[in-house]
C-alpha cells in the first residue's frame, strides 16, 4: 500500500512539472514571442528587415547632371537586388520620384544624376531594394550650376602692316555651355560690339585665337574686344585702344617732302626733297671715305662717312645735304645707290606732288648718290625712262637732291 501511494506521488510531481513547461515563441525578437512559453516550440515568425544605408556627398555638379551613391552597413534579412539614388525638387524623395538603378553587388555605390535643370535645388537619398522592401539613406540637397556667360581676355594687338594688325583672344571659362562662336570686334568708338565691324573665327570652343583686322586707317584710334558666344548670349575681352601708325603712299607730301619708298610694313619709308639742292656741285675729295654702303636707309651713314672723313668742304654733295633744312626737318642727307635708284623709278609721281607744293621736278640729267666706288669716283644716276647707275668722277658736277628717312 505504501508503494502504490510512493509511485501516485512521484507520477503527479512529474506530470506537474510537465504540465508548468509550456511550449511557445521564445525569441523576444519574433512577431509571435510568448512571454509565457518556458519551451520554444519551433513556431518563431520574424518581421522582414530593410537595408541600412547612408546617401553620400553629391559631387562633379554641372547644369544638368550631379554624382553621388551610398553606403550600406547592414544588408538587412532578405538579399538586396537593387541600389540607386532617388530625387526630386521637393523634400524625401523616393522611387516614385527620378532615380538611377543598379544591380546590387557592392555595399559602396556611385551614380550618376543626368538630365537635371540648370540654376535647380534638388533632394536625393541613397535607396537599397530587397523583397523586405526599400530603404533609404539621409537626405542631401545641392542646386546645379547656371549657365552663364563665356570668361575671356583679348590679345594686345601686333602690327603687321599699317593696314593690318593680329589681335585674337584666349577663352578661359566657358560658362557652362558651349562656346558657339567667337572673334573680335573693334570701332572708332569705345565698347564696340558685335552689331559693329567684327571678325569671326572659324573655331569654336575655349582656348586661344588669333585673327587679323585689315584695312585699318591711317592715323586712327581703334577700340578693340574679342568676344564669345553660348547659349548664355555674347561676352567680351577688356578693351584695348590701338593707335595705327601713319599709312603713306608713294606720291604723299608728307614730313618735308615726297614719299617714294616704303618699306614691307608700311610703317618706314624715305622722302626727297621738294628742289634740287644743286644742278652742279661736285661729290668731292679725292680720297677714300668708306661710304660704299648701298642699300635702303644706308645713305645716312654714308653722309656722315664722307663729311667725317676729311671730306668735308662746303657745296659738295654729301655737305649740302647734309645742311639741308625744310619741314621742320634737318636730318636730310645724300641718297645711296638703291634710294637713289629707286627715286627715279618713282620720278613721275614725286614730280607731281612736288610741283603741286611749291617744289620743282626732277631733271633728265645725273644725281649724285652717297655711294663711293674708289678714290676717284661714286656712282650716280641718269633721271630718264630707265633706272640704273654709273660711275662719275668725283669732281664731275651733278644734280643733287636730299632725301631723309622716317
Amino acid at each position: 500500500m505504501k508503494n502504490t501511494l510512493t509511485l501516485l506521488l512521484g507520477l503527479l510531481v512529474i506530470g506537474t512539472a510537465i504540465s508548468c513547461k509550456k511550449e511557445g515563441c521564445t525569441d523576444e525578437t519574433a512577431n509571435n514571442y510568448d512571454a509565457e512559453a518556458k519551451t520554444d516550440n519551433g513556431t518563431c515568425t520574424y518581421a522582414p528587415v530593410v537595408a541600412t544605408l547612408t546617401t553620400s556627398t553629391i559631387n562633379a555638379i554641372t547644369i544638368n547632371s550631379a554624382t553621388g551613391g551610398g553606403e550600406i552597413s547592414n544588408t538587412g534579412t532578405h538579399t538586396i537586388k537593387v541600389v540607386g539614388l532617388c530625387w526630386s525638387t521637393t523634400s524625401n524623395p523616393t522611387i516614385n520620384d527620378s532615380k538611377t538603378t543598379h544591380f546590387y553587388n557592392t555595399n559602396n555605390f556611385s551614380s550618376t544624376m543626368e538630365g537635371l535643370t540648370e540654376n535647380t535645388t534638388y533632394y536625393v537619398r541613397a535607396y537599397a531594394t530587397s523583397d523586405a522592401g526599400t530603404a533609404y539613406g539621409n537626405e542631401i540637397t545641392f542646386t546645379t550650376l547656371q549657365i552663364g556667360l563665356p570668361t575671356l581676355t583679348t590679345t594686345t594687338p601686333t602690327l603687321m602692316t599699317t593696314f593690318q594688325i593680329s589681335t585674337g583672344g584666349n577663352i578661359t571659362d566657358d560658362g557652362y555651355a558651349a562656346v558657339t562662336e567667337r572673334g573680335v570686334c573693334w570701332g572708332t568708338t569705345p565698347n564696340p560690339t558685335i552689331n559693329e565691324p567684327h571678325a569671326t573665327d572659324i573655331g569654336t570652343g575655349t582656348g586661344a585665337f588669333t585673327l587679323n583686322l585689315t584695312n585699318l586707317q591711317s592715323e586712327t584710334t581703334y577700340y578693340i574686344r574679342a568676344y564669345a558666344t553660348n547659349s548664355a548670349g555674347t561676352a567680351y575681352g577688356q578693351e584695348i585702344t590701338y593707335v595705327n601708325p601713319h599709312v603713306s603712299f608713294i606720291g604723299e607730301y608728307y614730313q618735308g617732302g615726297v614719299v617714294f619708298y616704303l618699306d614691307q610694313t608700311g610703317e618706314h619709308g624715305l622722302i626727297c626733297a621738294l628742289d634740287d639742292q644743286s644742278i652742279g656741285a661736285a661729290w668731292g675729295c679725292q680720297v677714300v671715305t668708306g661710304a660704299t654702303l648701298g642699300n635702303y636707309f644706308e645713305g645716312a651713314t654714308n653722309t656722315s662717312t664722307i663729311i667725317n672723313n676729311a671730306c668735308n668742304t662746303p657745296g659738295i654733295a654729301a655737305d649740302l645735304c647734309a645742311g639741308y633744312s625744310f619741314g621742320g626737318y634737318s636730318d636730310w642727307f645724300l641718297p645711296s645707290t638703291q634710294e637713289l635708284l629707286t627715286l627715279q623709278q618713282n620720278r613721275n609721281q614725286v614730280n607731281n606732288t612736288a610741283t603741286a607744293n611749291g617744289g620743282s621736278n626732277l631733271a633728265l640729267n645725273y644725281y649724285w648718290s652717297s655711294t663711293e666706288l674708289d678714290i676717284n669716283s661714286a656712282t650716280v644716276s641718269y633721271f630718264n625712262t630707265v633706272a640704273s647707275t654709273i660711275s662719275s668722277t668725283k669732281s664731275d658736277l651733278n644734280y643733287v637732291r636730299a632725301i631723309r628717312a622716317f
